[in-house]
């Protein structure tokens, strides 16, 4: 799968190429929009993305997950290691694995709740600007069809195309391709 992405000036072109893929069958719930101007986005009940998803929260999540399994790894290899399972039993170690696993977890989504979503920042200085972006998510051959409704029936101007998914190895923002 991958996610197209459009900038448009106007929220209404992005309704109707909505209905109009909609239409040609592809889902709704592969639609989403960034906006500055959320509210007219709500008001045409189009699929917005949320607040949380413009946060970098679930990028630095899957950073704690693999932290915390690191931590995990080393404090029951280092308990095994040394013996010192043997006269405490594993339960130490396995209450202190859990600890740090959801520590780093914990810390981890702080820090990137904090931060703008590393494939939309790229996208700042259109939104200053008042445009809109329309993302698909795209299967197979509807590449071509959805960039016709996007491009030359509705005049958005492409913005490139990446993955949908978050990689917790990949800290810049995506580039365009």
């Amino acid at each position: 799968m991958k996610r197209l992405f459009f900038i448009s000036s106007s929220l209404d072109d992005i309704d109707k190429a909505e209905h109009q893929l909609i239409d040609a069958g592809i889902n709704g719930d592969r639609f989403h929009l960034l906006s500055s101007n959320e509210s007219a986005a709500i008001a045409r009940d189009l699929h917005a993305i949320s607040s949380l998803a413009k946060t970098d929260v679930v990028h630095w999540m899957e950073r704690g997950v693999l932290i915390g399994m690191a931590g995990v790894l080393i404090v029951l290899s280092s308990g095994y290691f040394s013996g010192l399972y043997e006269s405490f039993t594993w339960a130490p170690f396995i209450f202190l694995s859990l600890v740090i696993f959801g520590f780093s977890c914990w810390e981890a989504g702080f820090v990137g709740i904090q931060k703008k979503n590393y494939k939309y920042a790229r996208f700042d200085r259109e939104l200053s600007k008042g445009n809109h972006i329309f993302m698909v998510d795209i299967e197979g051959g509807e590449k071509t069809y959805v960039k016709n409704v996007c491009e030359e029936t509705y005049h958005m101007s492409s913005a490139g195309e990446d993955s949908p998914w978050a990689s917790p190895f990949e800290n810049t923002p995506a580039p365009n391709k």
